[in-house]
């Protein structure tokens, strides 16, 4: 399993199915895309899971595809409840830590 974060107003879309994906910016420095590109090391994750950054309220789904593409990397998933909610493994500690980094929310047009 696979884990980030999200702000609220993208959380509900992802939850509820609007928004059956996540798109990240590449950063090497991070081992979680050395995992998604499916290093030799390892095979990528079949599983994600999407955190709320304000409640932590967290849903899981199975991957239907990673897509690498410019610099981003585009997460797909199906749109049904990998864990019943109430029954997801607990967070990783550093999502413990509150407040989060500031997330800049893109101004809509």
């Amino acid at each position: 399993m696979i884990t980030f974060k999200s702000v609220p107003s993208n959380f509900e879309k992802e939850k509820d199915g609007r928004k059956p994906n996540t798109m990240r910016k590449v950063d090497w420095d991070d081992a979680r895309f050395m995992r998604l590109a499916g290093s030799s090391l390892s095979k990528p994750p079949t599983r994600v899971r999407i955190i709320n950054t304000e409640t932590l309220e967290s849903f899981t789904r199975e991957i239907t595809d990673i897509t690498f593409w410019d610099g981003w990397c585009i997460i797909s998933w199906k749109n049904e409840d990998v864990i019943a909610p109430g029954n997801d493994y607990p967070l990783p500690k550093e999502y413990h830590r509150l407040p989060f980094p500031p997330i800049k929310e893109v101004a809509k047009p």
